[in-house]
C-alpha cells in the first residue's frame, strides 16, 4: 500500500477541500444554474433580435406583413422564463401558440364568415348581422414555418460555448484562481 505525507502549511489546501464540499452542496449549483438560465435567456433574445435559429439558421421571411417574424406585439419574446434548480434550469413560455411557431404548422382549409369590409367574424356574430352583409368562404389552409427560438436536442455549437465560459468564469470565482 503506498501513502503520500505532505509537509508545510496545509491552510490553502484545507481552503480548496472546503470549497469543495461546499460546490457538493446545492446552493453553488443553484447559483451556477442561476447563471447559465440568464445565459439562455439572453441567447433566446438574440434569436428574436437578429430573426435566426439558436443554430444560426435564418428564420423563414414573412409573406403577409412587412418586418420581423415573431416580434410584431413582442408577447412571446416576453412570455420565456427561466426556472432555475441545483439540477439545472429549465426554459420555458406559456404563450400557447409559441409551439406552432418552434415547430411548424399546417392548417386545414375551413369555411370562415367576413363582413363587406373583408374582417373575419365568428359564426355567431356573423348571424347577428343583418341579412347580406356577411359572407361565407372558404380558407385555404397555410403551413406556417418552423421558427425556432430555444434549442432542439442538442445544444447548439455558440450555446455550448457560453455555457462553458460562464462555468468557468463561476469556477474561477468560486476558487479564486
Amino acid at each position: 500500500m503506498a501513502s503520500v505525507m505532505l509537509t508545510g502549511d496545509d491552510a490553502a489546501l484545507r481552503e480548496l477541500v472546503a470549497k469543495a464540499k461546499k460546490l457538493g452542496g446545492t446552493s453553488a449549483l443553484r447559483v451556477l444554474s442561476g447563471r447559465l438560465a440568464v445565459d439562455a435567456r439572453a441567447l433566446v433574445a438574440q434569436s428574436f433580435a437578429t430573426s435566426t435559429a439558436p443554430d444560426g439558421a435564418a428564420w423563414a421571411a414573412l409573406r403577409a406583413r412587412r418586418g420581423k417574424p415573431l416580434v410584431r406585439t413582442g408577447r412571446l419574446e416576453r412570455s420565456i422564463k427561466t426556472r432555475p434548480s441545483s439540477k439545472g434550469f429549465v426554459l420555458y413560455t406559456n404563450v400557447p401558440y409559441a409551439a406552432v411557431h418552434q415547430f411548424g404548422a399546417q392548417t386545414k382549409s375551413r369555411n370562415q364568415a367576413r363582413t363587406r369590409t373583408g374582417r373575419f367574424k365568428s359564426a355567431k356574430s356573423a348571424a347577428a348581422q343583418k341579412r347580406g352583409a356577411v359572407r361565407v368562404g372558404r380558407v385555404s389552409g397555410a403551413t406556417i414555418p418552423a421558427r425556432p427560438f430555444f434549442p432542439g436536442a442538442t445544444l447548439p455549437p455558440a450555446w455550448r460555448a457560453r455555457f462553458t465560459a460562464t462555468a468557468r468564469e463561476y469556477f474561477n470565482e468560486f476558487f479564486g484562481g
